[in-house]
């Protein structure tokens, strides 16, 4: 999975485009689902360039996004944060 970053920055009090994952088509359509189903709504960017592209840049890797309003970036960050080592052992 790719690295939870952030893209754009919120001005003004205005909602933003904010990216919280960047990988292959496939793996952003699933965190996009798994971002939806937990009522964020989310939307793909750049989704179709491994398949439009793939000649040009044969195996690329993190072409699409998954971006969320900068108002759930946070949560969407959250639920997507690998569980750490002591999640692990307590059961999560």
């Amino acid at each position: 999975m790719g690295i939870v970053t952030e893209s754009m920055t919120q001005t003004n009090d205005e909602a933003t485009p904010v990216e919280v994952f960047s990988g292959k088509s496939v793996e952003a359509e699933i965190v996009k689902s798994f971002l939806e189903n937990a009522g964020i709504q989310a939307f793909l960017q750049n989704e179709m360039m491994d398949a439009l592209y793939p000649v040009i840049s044969p195996g690329a890797t993190g072409c699409a996004k998954v971006m969320v309003s900068s108002t759930d970036a946070e949560v969407a960050k959250e639920i997507l944060r690998p569980p750490s080592a002591s999640d692990i052992s307590q059961g999560f």
